[in-house]
């Protein structure tokens, strides 16, 4: 199983300074744990984790501490989502 970080992208979809600095963090992930990294586009996972907490009634600021560890299910997910999607079978 890989470890997946999310790659940050400008909203046109082009690497920036960001994206190359997340490069960096995922080429130390694999040599420090030698697996596999995959980098996985996180440009709307912030505003999808929003949107799932206000379908469960949390909204405005109480979303704070929480909007993160949303945002990276939701780019775990669109892996996984990824991996459905090859699948021959």
């Amino acid at each position: 199983m890989p470890l997946v970080v999310g790659r940050p992208l400008s909203v046109d979809g082009e690497e920036d300074e960001l994206t190359r600095l997340y490069k960096k963090f995922a080429r130390r992930l694999d040599d420090r744990f030698n697996l596999p990294v995959v980098l996985m586009d996180e440009r709307l996972s912030s505003a999808e984790a929003s949107q799932s907490l206000k379908q469960i009634g949390i909204g405005g600021r109480r979303q704070k501490p929480m909007l993160d560890q949303v945002a990276a299910q939701h780019i775990l997910q669109s892996y996984f989502d990824s991996l459905d999607n090859h699948d021959p079978a």
